[in-house]
């Protein structure tokens, strides 16, 4: 393809694979849609032409009756006046006719660039034309829920799997979705941590020839076993991981962006940019993108961690201060109650008659807000850090445990404004804690240089007395602590490469 648009990285959309049969994902054959501006989980920004991304599409050589934009096309129009688009209620369009060699034709598209903070405001209110995008499989759907990551949400999973026997397979994918994002204070929240606990370089690696024995479901083999596969196994499990958190989520397969010729202004797209990734729906956005395979391509949207302008520290302060605990509470309560959609008077969509609830909020104590945002924030980064660190031993490579020990004690004592240089051997780093609490080290050093360097029969036992010295040596370094030094550990972003 060779598609003239805008100079910024956007992933270009074939289809959707909407439904998951039990052992992968498979593009939905619903009912024609006339009008593709009728779709009821399009927002209204996205109606608007003026905000309308226009790209024009050249068909070099592709054999599909699909037709290709970016990010999450709206309309198109054929330059063959003979031929006409039909369009899905899932968002895709295709030509009966195929889209022959040569053929040219114009896409709009909505693609939204929301910040990292406006994501952590949108509440989980899910309408009824969301429903079939949280159906796992054996058509069992999970249940949305307005108090994202209660305990009775988790009860009635419980009670779900165990009355599915066609689920049981799936609940390691299910637990290590728990895991991950089970207690991420917002559906955005949980998305970051999913998509990052797949990109963090150590703990999966994109392989095209994956190794399987198929003795269980290749997507719960690949989480929790292998570590090794291509953008469908990413795409696949962190789609699949979603809908059991009860986040409306599918799969998304065309092109990464591809490459850019600045003088003639388009874009070329080869078959070595094909490619899957998630859309994730938020309420007041839509369909967004997020890529859990690393190194493949990059979004352009910052809320992403595929993307270039991605901040841990900033999305992770977005978090923690994005919807308030008040507001929050409002929306998700008269969601409960069937309350009406309002609006509330910066433009957001509000269930029910939200009159006098802000002067309602007004009265309360600015001290309180102030003390209940930075609570937040502290909690945020603290969960962003522990996911980041928990997401690094999801290995059974002992080599990787080794490197995400000795990588968790240096970020810890960065945290506390002890340098460690990157490149610190075990024995040097051991060498830093022996002289700030004189604590026998010499134990994790052995343990970490065993099961990095060792004979591979000794590694695995090597690698998990590594992990037990490693929280010993924390624990021992946490009793030297003040309350307000581990506050400020907790809170530090230094760990994070971001100071």
């Amino acid at each position: 393809l060779t598609i003239e648009a805008p100079p910024i990285s956007r992933y270009w959309r074939a289809t959707t694979l909407d439904v998951f049969n039990g052992d992968y994902w498979l593009e939905s054959t619903l009912e024609a849609q006339p009008d593709p501006l009728f779709d009821p989980l399009l927002p209204p920004a996205g109606r608007n032409e003026k905000q309308q991304l226009r790209a024009r599409v050249k068909v070099e050589a592709l054999q599909d009756n699909h037709l290709i934009g970016a990010s999450v096309p709206v309309r198109y129009e054929l330059d063959d006046e003979e031929q006409f688009v039909i369009y899905q209620s899932t968002g895709t369009a295709f030509v009966p006719q195929g889209v022959p060699r040569g053929s040219t034709y114009t896409a709009w598209s909505y693609a939204p660039r929301p910040s990292p903070r406006a994501l952590a405001r949108s509440a989980p209110i899910y309408s009824a034309a969301l429903d079939r995008y949280l159906v796992v499989q054996a058509r069992t759907s999970t249940p949305p829920s307005p108090h994202f990551g209660s305990s009775a949400r988790r009860e009635t999973m419980d009670v779900i799997i165990a009355e599915n026997p066609a689920l049981s397979s799936y609940r390691p994918l299910y637990e290590r979705a728990l895991a991950i994002a089970g207690d991420a204070p917002s559906p955005y929240a949980a998305v970051v941590a999913l998509e990052t606990s797949f990109r963090d370089g150590q703990s999966y690696v994109y392989d095209q020839n994956p190794s399987m024995r198929g003795d269980i479901p290749p997507l719960v083999e690949f989480v929790t076993r292998t570590h090794r596969g291509y953008c469908q196994y990413f795409a696949g499990a962190m789609a699949l991981m979603l809908r059991y958190l009860g986040i409306p989520a599918r799969v998304g397969a065309g092109f990464t962006s591809g490459s850019y010729d600045q003088e003639k202004g388009r874009w070329t797209v080869t078959d070595h940019d094909a490619h899957t990734w998630v859309e994730v729906w938020f309420r007041g956005y839509g369909w967004l993108p997020f890529d859990p395979t690393p190194g493949r391509g990059d979004l352009d949207g910052a809320y992403s961690a595929a993307s270039v302008g991605f901040n841990a520290a900033a999305v992770s302060a977005a978090i923690a201060a994005g919807l308030d605990a008040a507001d929050y509470k409002l929306e998700t309560e008269r969601f409960d109650r069937g309350g009406a959609v309002g609006r509330s008077a910066d433009g957001r969509d509000l269930p029910g008659d939200i009159s006098g609830t802000t002067s309602g909020r007004n009265q309360g104590s600015l001290l309180r807000l102030l003390a209940l945002v930075a609570l937040a924030l502290v909690a945020g980064i603290g969960l962003l850090k522990l996911g980041l660190r928990r997401a690094r031993f999801l290995t059974r490579d002992p080599r990787k445990v080794a490197a995400a020990c000795r990588r968790e004690l240096g970020e810890f004592l960065a945290d506390q404004k002890i340098a460690v240089p990157e490149s610190a051997t075990p024995a040097e780093l051991g060498e830093v804690v022996r002289q700030q609490v004189a604590h026998d080290v010499v134990p994790f050093v052995d343990a970490v240089t065993a099961a990095r360097y060792g004979p591979p029969e000794r590694a695995e036992e090597a690698a998990r007395q590594a992990r037990r010295e490693l929280r010993r040596i924390e624990r021992a370094l946490r009793r030297r602590l003040s309350v307000w030094e581990r506050v400020r550990g907790l809170v530090s972003v230094r760990s994070l490469g971001l100071t």
